[in-house]
């Protein structure tokens, strides 16, 4: 009972995150609130491309990219196309609306990824566990 009483909590908290993230508004404060400096955003990529071998990527998934504040940079971190997967419109549009010409934008989600299976060689997800359903 308890458990279920929890489960019913943390679906109440999803639904309402989903919901919050649905506004345009939202999404811009969000895309403004979170960039990096260039120099972080460096930084990171450069400890992320020491993790990774670069061999074989081919491509890069970013998975609930958000407004992609990290998906062009993945592409271009590992000299290939990128893919940036995001459940929510507005954040996709903030997102499509910055220039990243070897960026592809959809919408889906980490539980139904619109992609056909080994079409990328690596899926990358940042700050986005707290947001899946299952």
């Amino acid at each position: 009972m308890i458990a279920t009483f929890f489960n019913c909590l943390l679906l109440t908290a999803y639904s309402k995150t989903m919901n919050a993230y649905a506004e345009r508004e939202t999404a811009r404060r969000y895309d403004s609130a979170r960039g990096l400096p260039a120099e972080t955003k460096g930084l990171w990529l450069e400890a992320l491309k020491a993790a990774v071998p670069a061999r074989g990527v081919g491509r890069v998934l970013d998975v609930g990219c958000g407004t992609g504040r990290f998906t062009a940079a993945l592409g271009e971190a590992f000299g290939c196309a990128a893919v940036g997967v995001e459940p929510s419109a507005a954040m996709l549009e903030v997102a499509a609306s910055q220039p990243a010409p070897n960026v592809e934008w959809l919408a889906g989600s980490a539980e139904e990824i619109p992609l056909g299976d080994a079409s990328v060689g690596l899926v990358f997800m940042s700050q986005v566990f707290h947001h899946l359903a299952r």
